[in-house]
């Protein structure tokens, strides 16, 4: 099986104008934005803001002042990005590129965080469009979250809130395609795809015709509303969709453009990991349909959570995440290689839920863990042996 690492070590010599530009390109460049650029590449609304950068002299200064060693405790799948940067920066294909437009924005009083940075690829062909000559490309990223369980929380919150990076995600774009006369192309994971998406439709009308191609990484959905608006039916064709097998966040309630459902190395919620997606040459590794619990997600909960009111899906957001995190575990990857006692204690807490979101939690995070059921079933049958039983009348 291989991954976008073994991509470029068989991509990696060949330039955009030698080799199109493709969507496992489009990965890269989206995860890439989950590098902490802090002190490499400076702020860009700050009036003393460097000119952009290459990727490889981004490399050479990250890695002045860090080691790949420090990123080793981290137990998330964005302890890969580094690794990421320490590779493709002394690659031929885009070693070059030019970083600019850096911002990396956390306001915890605001419970908001945005990050993104533009990526000038220089001359170069699309795969999709081969009839063309090369043209000057850009391409602008979104950061996702990572795979804390808060980080998850925040995708399944986009369900019932307006979060104000959305409408900094529609200023930023704005602002960095004003003057721009590249082809455009814009990409995110996780939450960056939902970003991407939205930012696109929202954009001023001029800036949405510089726009080549949006490409959506597993990002949450949106609101019947929003999918009817005219900036997403300008877009609509240009949006280029992924999820994996088992997707649980690309699955978040609604969206009008079908996906290329991806190979997963991993299993259940890891394969939102970008990592463990599989290739075949130059594109992804597709199945024929969802797996178990991305059809659950998607004719079960994304249904469910689209018909009922916003008060009600903050209930059960709420219930569910209160679950996932009676397990003590601050990570997915720490979930996912936990211990019996963690299940026990979700269990414990699932039998505590209110009947009226306690039947499709239950199922959805049984689902969810479907893989561990030789851990999680004892730990249920445990947890009902404790009950205290009624007195006999």
């Amino acid at each position: 099986m291989t991954n976008f690492m073994d991509y470029l070590d068989w991509r990696g010599d060949l330039t955009f104008e030698e080799a199109p530009f493709n969507e496992v390109d489009a990965l890269l460049l989206s995860y890439l934005s989950y590098v902490n650029f802090d002190k490499v590449l400076p702020d860009w609304k700050r009036a003393d803001a460097a000119p952009a950068i290459s990727l490889r002299k981004a490399r050479e200064a990250f890695f002045t002042m860090h080691k790949l060693e420090d990123f080793r405790k981290d137990r998330s799948f964005i302890r890969q990005a580094p690794s990421l940067l320490e590779k493709i920066g002394k690659t031929r294909r885009f070693g070059d590129i030019a970083l600019s437009c850096y911002v990396d924005h956390v306001d915890l009083h605001e419970e908001e965080q945005f990050a993104a940075l533009c990526m000038d690829l220089g001359k170069g062909r699309h795969r999709e469009t081969p009839e063309e000559g090369a043209k000057e490309m850009r391409f602008v990223s979104f950061r996702g979250t990572d795979d804390t369980i808060i980080g998850w929380k925040e995708d399944f919150n986009l369900s019932y809130l307006t979060v104000p990076a959305e409408q900094e995600a529609v200023d930023y774009l704005n602002a960095v395609l004003k003057n721009t006369k590249e082809r455009v192309l814009i990409g995110g994971h996780s939450k960056g795809a939902h970003l991407s998406v939205y930012a696109a439709a929202k954009a001023d009308p001029d800036v949405r015709k510089k726009i080549g191609y949006v490409y959506n990484f597993d990002g949450p959905g949106f609101d019947r509303e929003f999918l009817s608006s005219r900036g997403i039916a300008e877009i609509h064709d240009r949006i280029r969709r992924y999820v994996p097998e088992d997707s649980v966040i690309g699955m978040l309630l609604d969206h009008n453009i079908e996906p290329v459902i991806v190979k997963s190395s991993e299993k259940g919620l890891m394969q939102h990991d970008p990592f463990s997606w599989q290739l075949s040459g130059p594109a992804f590794l597709s199945c024929p349909g969802l797996g178990k619990m991305g059809q659950l997600m998607d004719k079960t909960f994304s249904t469910w959570i689209a018909q009922v009111e916003p008060a009600q899906r903050k209930v059960f957001i709420d219930d569910l995440f209160s679950v996932l995190e009676a397990s003590g575990a601050r990570t997915l990857t720490e979930l996912y290689s936990g211990n019996p006692k963690s299940y026990l204690a979700m269990v414990k807490r699932l039998d505590k839920l209110d009947e009226s979101t306690g039947k499709t939690l239950k199922l959805l995070v049984e689902s969810m863990f479907e893989q561990m059921t030789e851990q999680l079933a004892p730990a249920r049958k445990e947890s009902r042996s404790r009950r205290p039983r009624k007195a006999e009348a």
